[in-house]
């Protein structure tokens, strides 16, 4: 089965400024953790957080952010939550190969890992099948101030068999 049970918890490994945890969490109501271990990016994050609340945007959504460190099953415990209730786990590069190692480990079967990065190709991680590379390049943009949006992302569907 090539779907995510979206009514079953999101962890944003390395949330840093919140973005992918808020979409997830007001765009689509999946229950979402956001975990970050740095100091100022986790600040930022719960800033944009705090705002949105003040705005109403957030309007109750399930979205909790918590400070440490992802790798640790003690960060999850903070928020109530333990790492094998995940039922999808985003990353942008930050710690990935270890995070993989441990959804491989720990995670139960089907539980999707979702990998963006900049490398053109995919790297494989032991206990995962890769499932799908989607490569999202933003529109060419003539304003210099845009050029690195010219460089391609690729979102990489790892999921544990």
């Amino acid at each position: 089965e090539r779907t995510i049970d979206l009514s079953k918890p999101l962890l944003v490994a390395g949330h840093g400024d919140a973005r992918v945890a808020i979409l997830m969490a007001v765009g689509y109501g999946v229950p979402t953790l956001g975990a970050e271990y740095e100091e100022l990016p986790f600040e930022l994050g719960a800033a944009n957080v705090a705002h949105l609340k003040e705005t109403g945007i957030l309007n109750g959504a399930p979205l909790t952010l918590v400070q440490g460190d992802f790798m640790s099953d003690e960060t999850y415990r903070k928020a109530g939550m333990t790492f094998e209730k995940f039922a999808a786990i985003f990353n942008y590069i930050s710690n990935h190969r270890q995070l993989a190692e441990k959804i491989a480990r720990q995670s139960p079967k089907g539980t999707v890992f979702l990998l963006e990065d900049l490398n053109h190709e995919s790297g494989s991680f032991p206990g995962l099948v890769l499932e799908q590379t989607l490569q999202i390049r933003p529109v060419p943009s003539e304003d210099a101030r845009f050029m690195d949006s010219m460089i391609p992302v690729y979102l990489r569907v790892y999921r544990k068999p």
